[in-house]
């Protein structure tokens, strides 16, 4: 039966105790639960959950199932998954795979078939972009394996399966540095301007900034703690007849993590609250057992609703393409994080902990080549004393020795560089 129990140490958190689909005794994952009621219910959801997985695995799925019966009665409720994932590949199970396979019996479809079907999709031309076919024989496929490990199938029929190339234009990746953002103030409201210069000073990714709270800024200490993410999931027939938005837990990555606030950015925030009284919550759904003890930092400047991905993404449209700048995104105000710490020689270890990366790997993927990086390399190719180069031509030989100007070692161009003020207007 499942239970709570208070986390060792002075701590006063709780997690869930419950048993898992072969009895084995397991807790709750952080993050941890501030009452026993919350992770007591945490855990009873984990226990009904390994109940099914159990159940499941000691019937026997006949192999003349229906395949919209196993797909949505059977499999679908076994999965764990990211709820706007689970809300995306219901569409595609509702709009591709039920009206094609829903009727037919598992061991009635055959690799021949499922190659038919494939191709009449027509992935990679108008209509269907290659990300999404492969998305749509992904979902197919996988529950097609599953069947198989549930012993309904002996094999899969999705075997040999030939699709389209996923290959598609790939947009340059543009970086916010600080000549872009200069040209873009201007076309853009004050308050989106304090949210695109706010995202550069803390590297968050769009649904971060968008869920970030109040009391998750500690400005005594100039620190931000990067954990909550605001999910949006728009209307769609059949799935939902209302938009959803919610905040989950943490980011992309997987786990919280802590950035840097310079000053310039905890006087902006200083000002920004007090030009904004908070409400007593955000007013959001914390899922999955979440309880808000602040407001959002930030909210829209009209409607004060939560920023969502894309609407903060209009708003940069829009003046990138006054300013006849080349296409960027609120993202690009995180790669533009990367070059502030990276011109201010900042270590590449210390980036990607402030990025949240597990590797240096994921950090690399930022790396482009700046004004100032370039004079730093050509400085030090030349080194403290220039070597001499002899050029002969003709049978006569001179000398020249120096550097390009600019490259000097105290030259202004490489002094430490900072991170720039952020300027908005109320």
């Amino acid at each position: 039966m499942a239970s709570a129990e208070q986390l060792p140490g002075k701590t006063k958190r709780y997690r869930g105790v419950y048993r898992d689909a072969n009895g084995k005794k397991c807790h709750t994952k952080a993050p941890y639960f501030k009452t026993k009621r919350e992770a007591k219910a945490a855990a009873q959801e984990l226990e009904v959950k390994a109940r099914r997985v159990a159940t499941n695995r000691d019937r026997r799925v006949p192999p003349t199932t229906l395949y919209r019966v196993w797909l949505l009665d059977i499999w679908w409720g076994d999965r764990t998954i990211e709820e706007s994932t689970n809300q995306r590949e219901m569409d595609i199970a509702l709009r591709w795979l039920v009206p094609r396979w829903g009727e037919v019996p598992l061991n009635r479809i055959r690799r021949t078939d499922v190659q038919k079907w494939v191709d009449g999709l027509n992935i990679g031309r108008p209509g269907m972009a290659p990300k999404t076919g492969h998305r749509i024989y992904s979902l197919l496929r996988t529950s097609l394996i599953a069947a198989v490990e549930e012993g309904a199938l002996d094999a899969s029929p999705c075997i040999k399966i030939k699709l389209p190339s996923p290959k598609q234009t790939v947009l340059p990746k543009n970086t916010l540095g600080e000549d872009y953002m200069e040209r873009l103030i201007p076309h853009l409201h004050p308050h989106y301007q304090f949210a695109l210069g706010m995202s550069r000073q803390m590297g968050t990714r769009p649904g971060e900034f968008g869920g970030l709270h109040r009391n998750h800024l500690d400005l005594d200490n100039g620190a931000v703690l990067i954990r909550d993410v605001l999910v949006y999931l728009p209307a769609k027939k059949g799935i939902r007849d209302e938009p959803s938005r919610f905040i989950k837990p943490y980011p992309k990555d997987g786990a919280e993590r802590w950035s840097v606030l310079s000053g310039h950015a905890v006087d902006a925030w200083r000002l920004w609250f007090e030009l904004h009284p908070p409400a007593p919550t955000c007013g959001l759904e914390h899922r999955p057992y979440g309880e808000c003890l602040a407001d959002l930092a930030f909210r829209t400047p009209t409607t004060k609703a939560p920023l969502v991905n894309q609407v903060f993404a209009n708003a940069v449209a829009q003046a990138w393409r006054a300013a006849g700048l080349p296409r960027l995104s609120p993202y690009s105000a995180r790669r533009g994080f990367w070059q502030l710490l990276t011109e201010a020689n900042v270590d590449p270890w210390t980036i990607a902990l402030l990025f949240g990366h597990a590797s240096l790997d994921q950090t690399q993927d930022y790396a482009s080549l700046t004004p100032a990086m370039a004079a730093r390399a050509r400085a030090a190719l030349n080194g403290p004393t220039p070597p001499t180069l002899t050029i002969v031509h003709n049978g006569q030989s001179s000398g020249t020795s120096g550097t390009d100007s600019g490259t000097e070692v105290d030259s202004p161009t490489l002094t430490e560089t900072h991170i720039p003020p952020l300027e908005f207007r109320a």
